[in-house]
């Protein structure tokens, strides 16, 4: 499972005992690309030399969105602005399918229903 955040991507793999999860900040992100095929699509990214990628993608409306997040968030990292921008609709957004994520992990038991909780409000609190 990729997780597009307002500052990194992250990768959650569920293992048969355990799991492995891996961060990558946009700023170390040097090149996204997105691939279709009969198999469903592909992402790929490079960060700080290392190659992630994620295959056979078949929700392509979830797909567009994490895409349009990750591009967003990328440009946001490597063009600088004179003033910090207000929140936009994007980013309510991308709070509400980021809520939505963890509600995922909660249910696969994942995380626990308190760390949910904790987060939850926390987010709620930017929007």
């Amino acid at each position: 499972m990729l997780i597009a955040t307002d500052r990194r991507i992250v990768f959650f793999d569920k293992k048969f005992v355990g799991y492995k999860m891996e961060s990558y900040p946009y700023g170390t992100v040097s090149s996204f690309d997105q691939s279709g095929g009969m198999t469903g699509a592909s992402i790929t990214f490079y960060s700080s030399g290392n190659v992630v990628g994620v295959k056979a993608i078949h929700d392509r409306d979830d797909l567009a969105a994490f895409t349009a997040s990750v591009r967003e968030n990328m440009s946001q990292t490597t063009a600088p602005s004179a003033v910090a921008p207000g929140p936009s609709s994007n980013d309510i957004f991308d709070q509400l399918r980021q809520l939505r994520q963890l509600g995922q992990l909660r249910d696969a038991g994942i995380i626990t229903p308190g760390e949910f909780e904790t987060k939850k409000a926390e987010m709620l609190a930017r929007l």
